[in-house]
């Protein structure tokens, strides 16, 4: 009787053991799902950072180059106003030159 109960106790054990192992089996089994899940977030994230600082560095290229359209513009109508100006004061002479 004493191996039997011996014998019991030993196959209790081992079920024991089997079990801690398949428990802890399992948590190391979630715990590489979880951080995986983190790995893949942070790489979304990443990207998602990347996509959005190359929107912001286009946005700001876009407004550096319409406000350089803009100078370009103003410049030009500048330059025909005075064209304008002065083509207007050389007819005014020649007509002045004319009655003179």
């Amino acid at each position: 009787e004493n191996q039997e109960r011996d014998l019991f106790d030993k196959l209790k054990r081992q079920k024991e053991e089997l079990e801690r192992a398949s428990l802890e089996k399992e948590r190391q089994r979630q715990d590489r799902d979880r951080e995986e899940r983190e790995r893949l977030e942070r790489e979304r994230l990443a990207r998602g950072r990347e996509a959005l600082d190359r929107e912001i560095a286009q946005r700001e290229n876009e407004e550096k180059e319409r406000l350089e359209t803009d100078r370009l513009q103003k410049e030009r109508e500048e330059r025909d106003r005075a064209d304008r100006e002065r083509q207007q004061r050389e007819r005014e002479e020649r007509e002045r030159e004319q009655w003179a």
